[in-house]
């Protein structure tokens, strides 16, 4: 899988690399592709 990020603002191209590398270290949507955990559901309905 590949993916781009676009980013548009102020800042320096090492604070944007710095602020992707962080978000990068602790999103856990990213962990839990890059590491494929097993995710099981329960679906509960509320009356």
């Amino acid at each position: 899988m590949q993916y781009k990020v676009t980013v548009s603002g102020h800042g320096t191209p090492e604070q944007w690399q710095r602020i992707h590398e962080n978000v990068t270290r602790t999103s856990p949507n990213r962990w839990n592709v890059a590491n494929a955990i097993r995710l099981n559901s329960e679906l509960i309905i509320e009356e």
